[in-house]
């Protein structure tokens, strides 16, 4: 895990320097595409293509963790009673949340036809650093509080924490470049934090889960988690 870390912190690094290395600041700070751009400087209009191809392919790939993680937080969000029933079943063939996966597909359209893509992106980016965040200091806890719990793999608490000084910053550094969406994006988490702590205090799910049990499952090929 060391080893891929310092590899892919060096080249993020090279990569970093050999943009500054072709384009000027300005440049780089104007460019939709840096990367694009540096192809174009560097291998000509012609191969220039081969970025695009590169850019597609972690595209995809990052579509594809996103779809399996992000599904994922739904199905397990309904599991705990947190989000409708129905979004807590799963495939029964193949084992997968695909109530959950379907439900990500209408969010995502609504995301790409909202208009302004880039004040989207900018909310999402500040929710997932958060998510990201709390995720990290969760690690720490676990250990302090459960330190019985025998885990197949142990994240080193130092890369935890390094992680997250790192996305604090980051952070910080968008909040100073755009505070309202970082107010926002903020007040709605605390707003979801107080709805939830509410209804933790004040149990009224079940009749809400009750109507939703309902739903007609029997034409559909799903089974309980």
């Amino acid at each position: 895990m060391v080893i891929s870390f310092v590899c892919v912190t060096i080249l993020y690094l090279l990569t970093n320097v050999a943009y500054f290395a072709v384009l000027t600041p300005e440049e780089i700070i104007s460019s939709d595409a840096v990367a694009a751009l540096f192809a174009v400087r560097v291998i000509g209009v012609k191969w220039s293509s081969i970025i695009w191809l590169c850019v597609v392919l972690s595209a995809a790939g990052n579509l594809n963790g996103a779809t399996y993680t992000k599904s994922r937080v739904f199905f397990v969000a309904a599991r705990d009673r947190q989000f409708p029933f129905i979004l807590s079943t799963i495939h029964v063939r193949r084992k997968t949340p695909l109530a959950a996966i379907i439900v990500s597909a209408p969010i995502t359209v609504l995301v790409i036809y909202s208009g302004n893509i880039w004040t989207v992106i900018n909310f999402l980016y500040c929710f997932a650093q958060v998510q990201n965040i709390l995720t990290m200091a969760i690690v720490p806890y676990l250990r302090w509080k459960k330190p019985e719990r025998v885990l197949s793999y142990k994240a080193p608490l130092w890369s935890c924490v390094v992680y997250m000084a790192f996305t604090i910053v980051v952070l910080l550094m968008t909040a100073y470049s755009h505070p309202i969406q970082i107010g926002i994006t903020v007040a709605i988490i605390f707003i979801a934090l107080a709805h939830y702590l509410l209804n933790q205090l004040i149990d009224k799910s079940d009749r809400f889960q009750a109507k939703l049990s309902k739903f007609p499952l029997h034409n559909c090929n799903f089974s309980l988690a």
